[in-house]
């Protein structure tokens, strides 16, 4: 719900930022891996199950800060 995927290849756009926060540096590893396993919960309650295509894609996003803790797709 708080997604906006267009084109293909599909690009996503975050359209919700009701409990973001600004850090001074890089977000900490335990707050990403909070935040993707929520997402992950998110979309298995809304029946949207994130392929493995897509982690694969959040995983490029986040780079190196991607947490070894948030083993998701």
């Amino acid at each position: 719900r708080n997604f906006l995927i267009v084109g293909e290849p599909a690009e996503a756009y975050v359209i919700d930022f009701d409990r973001a926060r600004l850090f001074s540096g890089p977000v900490p590893p335990g707050r990403r891996a909070r935040d993707l396993l929520r997402l992950a919960r998110s979309a298995r309650k809304l029946a949207a199950p994130l392929d493995a295509a897509v982690w694969a894609a959040f995983r490029c996003g986040y780079g190196a800060g991607w947490p070894l803790s948030a083993p998701l797709g």
